[in-house]
């Protein structure tokens, strides 16, 4: 069951502007979380919760307070409404909104992510589909000033990611990282690169009655966030390919700041980005 409702995902291409991107020439990656523990978010001190993200190296900022995605989508709703809908984009509409933030502000750069292959969804079971998807990534990129990818591995039998190429593949969480790093700086060596890493559970995105209703499932046995060295891996992995900036996704379905799963985030943003 759960797995099921976590195919209801369809983060296909989402759109995001951000501010104070990092220069070409710096040494190390900015490091981004989307969004804060709930019981922090709650508190409201957003000058307590920034400086505090500022003394773990994490200094850019996505709001998103979205505390479960299933079955249906609920929010603290202290986010800004500029992020748009996680479903799929038309091409004309990535180069309406790429040409409309350039209008505003040159300077603006407009940021792209993609949804890695899943290989439970149907229409990548095929060579053709693969191709067709990965080729549509490519078209939509061109109206980005930085591209990257959201991956999520972890567990594998849960997320099903597969490695950026025709014929079915999969690997470690930090080799896969890697590879749709590699593919972006191979099919669009123009744009500079990022990435979107996994900071949460699954279960965590679940209402908490639903996961109540799926005692005894074994999928439960697996179902956990990323480890301390799971989650510096893959962000080395994500550096090593070029990634100026990395954003840990879903740390808002984390329910309390105490929790190890926000301390591990904390702690491998303040080894790779060392508060200046």
């Amino acid at each position: 069951m759960i797995r099921g409702l976590y195919r209801m995902r369809l983060r296909l291409l989402a759109l995001l502007c951000a501010l104070a991107l990092p220069s070409a020439a710096r040494a190390e990656p900015v490091v981004a979380v989307s969004g804060v523990p709930r019981d922090l978010a709650q508190t409201r001190d957003w000058d307590r919760i920034f400086a505090d993200l500022r003394a773990n190296g994490v200094t850019a900022f996505f709001p998103t307070f979205q505390y479960v995605e299933q079955p249906e989508a609920k929010s603290l709703g202290f986010e800004t409404e500029f992020v748009p809908p996680c479903k799929p984009v038309k091409l004309s509409a990535s180069e309406a909104l790429y040409r409309r933030v350039k209008a505003i502000d040159a300077s603006l750069p407009v940021m792209m992510v993609h949804a890695p292959l899943v290989m439970d969804r149907p229409e990548l079971q095929t060579r053709i589909g693969r191709k067709r998807y990965l080729d549509e990534g490519k078209a939509h990129g061109r109206f980005a000033n930085m591209v990257g990818f959201d991956v999520y591995p972890i567990p594998q039998e849960l997320a099903q990611t597969a490695l950026p190429a025709l014929d079915v593949a999969q690997a470690g969480p930090a080799e896969t990282v890697r590879a749709y790093a590699d593919w972006v700086a191979r099919e669009l060596p123009d744009k500079r690169r990022f990435m979107v890493l996994q900071g949460f559970s699954y279960a965590d995105q679940y209402d908490p009655a639903v996961v109540a209703g799926m005692k005894g499932s074994p999928i439960l046995d697996i179902v956990r966030p990323p480890t301390k060295a799971e989650l510096r891996a893959m962000t080395d992995a994500a550096v090593a390919g070029g990634a100026e900036i990395v954003v840990f996704w879903g740390t808002s379905f984390i329910a309390k700041a105490e929790s190890p799963a926000w301390g591990d985030i904390l702690a491998v943003s303040k080894a790779v980005a060392p508060p200046r």
